[in-house]
């Protein structure tokens, strides 16, 4: 079961974006390690009852709205993986690479690149290719992207994104719209509505892959 809420796991990105490199960022950490992977050794889930697991695809939260992860949580939905804010994967860096700046360099790079050689020989599309390997690596139900009008930076490319992996998968997509700060562009009553329509595909989804 996921052992962490998506409101924890989208919050818990500010120390390794603004401290990285303190002693308090590493701490901070190491505790956060330690508490997870006692849930996990556990089996201690966010919800009692899971029954869908989701991707929240490359998209910021409404920040003012992340109550909204608790509404997913009461249709037994949850997001064990979130690709937004998601941590480095590991990279391998060339022999004698001791310079702190040059790793960091190589690491970024490989962060950036690391789905490309894949994507040409498969989706064409980079990030595509990143859901397609999470949404089998976490044994996913359906994929839920945000369009926040706030930063298009991020969302630029979203419909894309869902065109291209509706074509490499039969995975059930929803797309929620709303903004990450301003609270005028976001329909708690829609967006539930939209929520519980989503969920009944993703169930009848479940259902017919069960047999």
């Amino acid at each position: 079961p996921a052992p962490m809420s998506t409101e924890d796991a989208v919050t818990i990105m500010v120390p390794g974006n603004f401290m990285l490199g303190t002693q308090m960022a590493y701490d901070f950490y190491c505790k956060l390690y330690d508490d997870l992977k006692h849930r996990v050794d556990n089996k201690i889930g966010v919800i009692k009852d899971e029954k869908y697991r989701l991707l929240w695809a490359l998209s910021l939260p409404p920040w003012y709205g992340l109550s909204m992860f608790n509404y997913f949580g009461s249709q037994g939905a949850v997001f064990p993986i979130e690709a937004v804010y998601h941590s480095p994967e590991p990279q391998e860096f060339p022999e004698g690479m001791n310079d702190p700046l040059e790793r960091i360099a190589w690491r970024s790079y490989g962060q950036i690149t690391q789905w490309q050689d894949k994507a040409r020989l498969n989706s064409g599309d980079y990030n595509v290719e990143w859901f397609l390997d999470l949404i089998e690596r976490y044994q996913l139900d359906g994929v839920v992207f945000h369009q926040a009008n706030t930063c298009r930076t991020i969302h630029t490319g979203q419909l894309n994104q869902i065109q291209v992996l509706k074509k490499h998968t039969d995975k059930p997509v929803l797309l929620l719209e709303g903004d990450i700060v301003d609270i005028r562009n976001y329909d708690k009553k829609g967006t539930e509505n939209k929520i519980d329509a989503f969920i009944e595909v993703v169930d009848a989804y479940k259902k017919r892959k069960e047999g």
